[in-house]
């Protein structure tokens, strides 16, 4: 059980989260490379990360509503059935990530790169983005956006 508590540059690569409580945890320049989150448990939730190795990490069915992404790379991270809504994702690469019935309402998004999601298959009212991000909620349709 961690409750109010930062890990700071820890290489946390492949370890095991079934039944950890994490609440109002912070990561800080730290490694979870392939974690699978999903086994965390899910009352009192509350993670930031800033400055993260999160590639490979699955985070399908978590409640991570306002939970603030800065500075993490997050390749080929699964979102799948993830509450997400509210969150931020400020200077992240998303290349590879999976979203799928995945709660981005009100998420912002603008500062994340690689962004690829299909728009019918999550939720997104009032979710933020740029412009230039928007390419990647058309990439389903196979069109040439220049």
């Amino acid at each position: 059980r961690f409750v109010d508590c930062s890990f700071e540059r820890c290489n946390l690569t492949s370890a095991e989260w079934r039944g950890v409580s994490l609440n109002d945890v912070t990561f800080v320049g730290s490694k979870l490379l392939g974690g699978n989150l999903t086994g965390v448990r899910k009352t009192l939730l509350a993670v930031a990360f800033e400055d993260c190795r999160l590639d490979y990490v699955d985070f399908g069915g978590l409640d991570l509503a306002k939970t603030r992404f800065v500075r993490c790379s997050l390749l080929d991270a699964t979102f799948v059935g993830t509450d997400l809504s509210g969150a931020t994702f400020e200077g992240c690469d998303l290349s590879g990530a999976l979203f799928r019935n995945t709660n981005l309402s009100g998420a912002d998004l603008r500062g994340a790169d690689g962004l690829v999601l299909d728009p019918e298959a999550n939720r997104l009212q009032k979710a933020k983005v740029s412009v230039y991000g928007l390419a990647g909620f058309l990439t389903k349709y196979k069109l040439d956006v220049e």
